[in-house]
């Protein structure tokens, strides 16, 4: 079948009128039921697969579901039109048939047979009429169609005939007539770090001649690293040819400054004005510059590489066009040596990142909230209040298409970007962790949908509290952490792990388990004072050869101290109570007396710094290290409001220790308590580890794995917080 005769709504199996939830649904219970990953043995799976993507992409684009559904409803009239010509043609052939047989019954009646042979013949001519009227119509369409494109033939080479000078006119000058590319050494400039570092130290070269900069792009492995390699390029665009003209003369001049820099004429040559080939759409007398420029440039400064090839192309286009095309080289995975310009870039480009994001960002229709929006405050309002980064943009996408329209203005504009789902990270890593971030929010993806089977497929903008609720009324239920509020939000072992680093994930699909029929949510409570030191290091001991030995799979618990010595032993148990007692009994009966009844209450933000720690199953904290922890709780006199939460983390019984290393990036599989000092582990994040630390405490034996994919799947770093993975 032709791409033409594709039904896209049969593709997804939905009607016409279908919703966007529809729509969705539909692809979703259809991407299962296919996937190649599931289907092996199917060698059409991916065909099938990729079909269903193609449908669902234009089927929740609005402009070419428009598109679509115009095409659909053409096709189909097509088909009701010729099906009633195949009908009108039966029902004539049938009437002459029967005609003709009355005639012949009718044959002695010459009169009679005269007439109708006459109407016969009538009715055959016009007939014939009809069907040739109908030839002449197709060719005389065909013949226009034709003219059309002969007629846009030759305007295209009439145009391009007038931008290369031809016809006697003025010559006009083009996008690329007013740009240079601009390649130099980093060790010999090592303050050009940036855009408006590179554009001082030109105008500082052609002082004291005016220097009037329209544009910076700065190659992605740059920006990526400023200071490694030994080159480094830009492609630099000026508002008029005079003032990239001063430039390439004060190059070939020479002088102090200009021994480390080279410079050349981004599309191979000069502009036609300056006798080369150059072609556009602004006039030259604006330019007024003289003939007798040079032509040619060293060979050594020009970059030898498909960039040329394309940028050759492209010299009668618009700037704008210009750097969609290059956005679109980089995507396709372009070779380029090493320092050449990465020409990622849509919409308008501007001397600074945030001025030339947000354009892009408006040019791409991605709703976008900046520093000047009265909205920008509160959107960028911290959980941790005492970690308040400031990000050039916040992003609110409500499709995968938006988001990588916001991912490739980032990387036009050298902003790293960072996802936020539920933004309570401690280190405020979902608003960047560093002022200029992007900050793409998955808010808006917040469907959750419970298919035949029990996968659940949740929305990254969700919050446990709803992913729990909803999946309660679905009579299933996820493991997951105590805070409501908290946000979800060889590839795919990277990303179950560290996920952060490579990608941003707007969908989960779960495997859900039944609901428990019985959930047991306790506490035992000591007040500050209520329990001596000495007592609660001893059955602090306890509990955690407890939970290392004999705590049962259903059992789920955490010891916390606060100021003062308050303690407070909680957790949940899945299961009947006759059971859980009897779990918890040598718990129960080594409590030392003085218990009290307890609370829970859900969160709010804060200014807090919380460090944490994970202790291995195989050693357990000795008897003096718990002794002294306690005694420095108990005593220490503090005005901050603090409090330790010590959870079971793995033991004999833990589903979290079983998982092997090989099948997610996750190092943490040999553990038995997690510290969370509040106010290292990778969810509780600790802003002030060094690089080292941060590789041993978060990743472990897994970074060296970590990195490699990292240089594989984001080698330029787009997706960055402080403590994120460095590409090997």
């Amino acid at each position: 079948m032709s791409s033409e005769d594709i039904d896209y709504y049969a593709v997804l199996d939905v009607k016409e009128d279908a919703t966007a939830q529809e729509i969705k649904s539909g692809y979703r219970q259809r991407s299962l039921k296919v996937h190649p990953d599931r289907n092996p043995d199917n060698p059409e799976a991916a065909a099938l697969f990729h079909a269903l993507t193609q449908a669902y992409e234009v089927l929740c684009d609005p402009l070419k579901k428009a598109s679509f559904d115009a095409l659909l409803a053409a096709r189909n009239a097509r088909k009701l039109r010729f099906q009633g010509l195949d009908n009108k043609r039966k029902a004539l052939a049938e009437d002459l048939e029967r005609r003709e047989n009355d005639f012949k019954r009718s044959k002695g009646e010459e009169v009679k047979e005269r007439g109708e042979l006459e109407r016969l013949k009538e009715e055959g001519r016009k007939m014939r009429e009809a069907r040739e009227a109908g030839k002449a119509e197709v060719e005389k369409r065909a013949a226009g169609e034709k003219r059309d494109e002969e007629e846009k033939k030759r305007r295209v080479e009439k145009e391009a005939a007038r931008r290369n000078g031809g016809g006697g006119g003025a010559i006009e000058l083009g996008p690329l007539d007013t740009t240079l590319r601009v390649k130099w050494n980093p060790s010999a400039l090592p303050d050009v770090l940036d855009v408006d570092s590179l554009e001082r130290t030109l105008k500082n070269l052609v002082s004291p001649a005016s220097l009037d900069v329209d544009s910076i792009v700065l190659s992605a492995k740059f920006r990526a690293n400023p200071k490694k390699g030994k080159h480094a390029s830009a492609v630099v665009s000026f508002k008029s040819l005079r003032a990239a003209v001063r430039v390439v003369e004060a190059r070939e001049k020479g002088g102090h400054g200009w021994d480390a820099i080279e410079v050349a004429w981004a599309a191979g040559e000069p502009p036609a004005v300056l006798g080369g080939g150059g072609g556009g759409v602004k006039k030259a007398e604006e330019a007024k510059v003289e003939e007798s420029r040079p032509s040619t440039f060293p060979a050594a400064m020009m970059v030898d590489s498909s960039e040329d090839r394309i940028l050759s192309q492209l010299r009668a286009k618009e700037r704008q066009k210009l750097m969609d095309e290059m956005r679109r080289q980089e995507e396709d995975g372009a070779q380029e040596e090493d320092g050449a310009p990465s020409f990622r870039a849509t919409g308008s480009c501007t001397t600074t990142p945030h001025g030339a994001l947000l354009g892009c960002l408006a040019n791409a229709t991605v709703s976008a909230v900046g520093p000047s929006s009265s909205a920008y405050t509160s959107d960028i309002a911290a959980f941790n209040q005492r970690v308040q980064p400031q990000p050039s943009a916040i992003v609110y996408p409500s499709t995968p298409n938006d988001i990588a329209a916001a991912l490739l203005c980032a990387s036009a504009s050298g902003v790293n970007v960072t996802a936020r789902g539920g933004g309570h990270s401690y280190g405020s890593y979902g608003l960047g962790g560093t002022d200029g971030s992007l900050v793409i929010d998955v808010a808006g993806f917040r469907d959750i949908e419970v298919l035949e089977g029990g996968t659940a497929i949740v929305g990254a903008g969700n919050r446990l509290g709803d992913i729990a609720l909803a999946l309660n009324e679905k009579g299933v239920g996820l493991p997951h952490g105590t805070c409501p509020y908290v946000g979800v939000a060889d590839l795919f072992w990277a990303l179950a792990g560290a996920a952060p680093n490579f990608g941003i994930i707007t969908s989960f699909y779960f495997t859900t388990f039944p609901t428990p029929p019985t959930v047991i949510r306790f506490a035992y409570n000591y007040v500050a004072g209520g329990i001596a030191v000495a007592d609660a290091a001893s059955y602090f001991s306890k509990w955690q050869a407890f939970g290392n030995s004999s705590a049962p799979a259903e059992l789920g618990m955490a010891f916390t101290v606060g100021p003062g010595g308050w303690i407070v032993l909680d957790g949940v148990y899945y299961g009947e109570e006759a059971e859980f007692e009897k779990a918890l009994a040598p718990l129960i009966a080594d409590m030392p007396a003085g218990l009290n009844s307890s609370s829970a209450a859900a969160g709010n933000k804060d200014d807090f710094y919380s460090k944490s720690l994970m202790t291995p199953s195989s050693t357990f904290i000795s008897n003096e290290t718990i002794q002294a922890f306690f005694e420095y709780c108990f005593t220490t006199s503090t005005s901050t409001n603090w409090f330790i939460e010590i959870a079971l983390y793995g033991g004999a019984n833990s589903y979290i220790n079983s998982v092997s290393l090989e099948d997610n990036s996750f190092a943490h599989r040999d553990k038995l308590l997690t510290f969370q000092i509040f106010g290292a582990y990778v969810n509780y994040v600790d802003p002030l580890l060094s690089p080292d630390d941060v590789k041993e405490l978060y990743w472990g034996s897994q970074y060296t794995r970590l990195a490699q994919l990292r240089g594989k799947y984001d080698p330029q770093a787009l997706l960055r917080y402080p403590q994120s993975i460095v590409a090997s």
